[in-house]
């Protein structure tokens, strides 16, 4: 019986915990709304708030600091979409996770991948990313996904991989692609077509950039396999890669 009390009673804590967490992230986004000039500050503390809650089931209670003792049971998996997350507060929770999505938040940077030493899949599309950071030290990455951020500059985009041909931080030479389409970079440094032939150029061993945002390649699929492969001539695909390749050529040379 008195095991069973316990576990009732660790129940009974657990969901006033969490609702006491609600109300307090309710409480910050009230703020928000009647105190903009304080409103980094209460998105700070809301991110804190969600993040924790989110999280919770990932180490042992009480056991966050000052050294964090992760629990049992490990997800691979961890959706924290349309959350209203700014950053990532302790990104070493996340270091045993496989696939992380972050889309439709309002993270700003991508630092926090270094510490996650496992991760292989990343979705941060939708969110305010501005610069590449930290890439090369997440030793397991496959896939990030960063379309539709505020990427404006190429430099912006090679930054994030100061060090990769050198392996910094153990990285072991996998491979990497990495989704970029929908961004200011393709359209302000002359489109995704010049964009490849750059990074063909310069682009670092094991890093695969798309330019091109995933809608518009699965659509351009599509097309390519409805015309099939018996199609004479050139195929329409081709025609519109022709085209635009010229047209960006000629408003780059401007």
């Amino acid at each position: 019986m008195l095991l069973s009390d316990l576990r009732e009673t660790v129940s009974i804590y657990s969901a006033k915990a969490k609702e006491l967490d609600d109300e307090c992230i309710e409480l910050q986004e009230k703020l928000i709304s009647i105190d903009p000039l304080r409103q980094e500050r209460y998105e700070d503390r809301r991110t804190q708030l969600v993040f924790g809650r989110e999280t919770l089931h990932l180490v042992k209670d009480g056991k966050r600091f000052p050294e964090i003792e992760f629990a049992d049971e490990q997800p691979g998996d961890l959706d924290l979409s349309m959350r209203g997350l700014t950053h990532i507060p302790i990104s070493a929770y996340l270091m045993h996770l496989h696939t992380l999505n972050l889309d439709s938040n309002s993270i700003t940077s991508t630092r926090f991948i270094r510490n996650l030493l496992n991760v292989r899949r990343v979705n941060l599309s939708n969110n305010l990313i501005e610069r590449l950071e930290g890439l090369q030290h997440a030793p397991s990455l496959e896939l990030l996904t960063l379309e539709n951020n505020m990427i404006a500059k190429w430099g912006d985009v090679v930054s994030g991989f100061v060090f990769w041909r050198e392996g910094k931080m153990g990285r072991t030479g996998g491979h990497v692609k990495v989704l970029l389409g929908e961004n200011p970079v393709v359209e302000n440094e002359g489109g995704e077509y010049v964009l490849e032939k750059r990074w063909e150029e310069v682009g670092e061993v094991g890093v695969e950039i798309q330019w091109k945002s995933e809608e518009v390649r699965l659509t351009e699929e599509a097309l390519v396999a409805a015309e099939g492969a018996s199609s004479p001539g050139e195929s329409h695909l081709e025609a519109i890669r022709r085209i635009s390749t010229t047209t960006v050529e000629f408003d780059a040379g401007q």
